[in-house]
């Protein structure tokens, strides 16, 4: 059985990190390891793994629209649910209300990308920020798919025709060149997000709450501020 609120919530997450690209249906959507109780986004840039009770069930791949249509039908104070399966369909089921609610939806029949082999084994130099500051560097630089942390800035690097600099409150040591809307992503409303970098140019481990992931870092030719 799982936890309502927790299952909507960690989907939820976990559909942050998914693919928009209908063309790969294996990451677009959410992978349901129910053996080792976590549910993992990717999009081949970005990795969000959340965790929720292990099943007694065989692991799964929810594409993304049927997803969103889990989390808005999950109700949050009914009872804890179920997962079964019927005719190779998977079957979430909750009572609310005295009623018996059931979602069925088709899996989406693939492999899943064996995700534990990119995680860094080492978690390297610790860069936390705050959620105000991944909000305030998405709201600034999202447009621009990438922007670089170094010491207390936030800047493009990109060739443009004019500047785009900001402050941050946080000390970034080393600096790292990433792509904005991940970072905001990743961060927990009102929480922290750290990050584990052990270089720039490779993939750094983050955490935010109970949550954890993998972010790529951008590379950029033009390395001047």
């Amino acid at each position: 059985m799982l936890k309502a609120q927790e299952l909507k919530g960690n989907l939820e997450y976990a559909l942050r990190a998914a693919s928009q690209q209908s063309n790969r249906p294996v990451l677009h959507g959410v992978y349901f390891d129910v053996n080792k109780g976590l549910l993992v986004g990717c999009d081949g840039y970005r990795l969000h793994i959340t965790t929720i009770d292990t099943l007694p069930s065989d692991n799964f791949i929810l594409n993304y629209a049927d997803c969103k249509k889990l989390v808005n039908k999950i109700k949050k104070t009914g009872s804890p649910i179920s997962v079964t399966w019927e005719n190779d369909k998977v079957v979430f089921s909750q009572r609310y209300k005295s009623k018996e609610e059931t979602y069925t939806f088709t899996p989406v029949w693939g492999n899943y990308p064996d995700y534990e082999v990119i995680v860094p084994k080492h978690e390297g130099k610790e860069i936390t920020l705050s959620y105000d500051t991944t909000h305030m560097v998405n709201t600034v630089f999202g447009n621009l798919c990438s922007v670089t942390l170094s010491g207390n800035k936030a800047y493009a690097r990109q060739n443009l025709p004019y500047p785009v600099t900001m402050d941050i409150p946080e000390d970034i040591q080393p600096e790292i060149t990433v792509n904005p809307e991940y970072l905001f992503d990743a961060a927990l409303d009102g929480g922290f997000l750290t990050l584990y970098v052990t270089e720039p140019t490779a993939p750094f481990l983050f955490k935010s709450g109970s949550f954890n992931g993998i972010i790529m870092p951008m590379s950029v030719k033009n390395q001047k501020q």
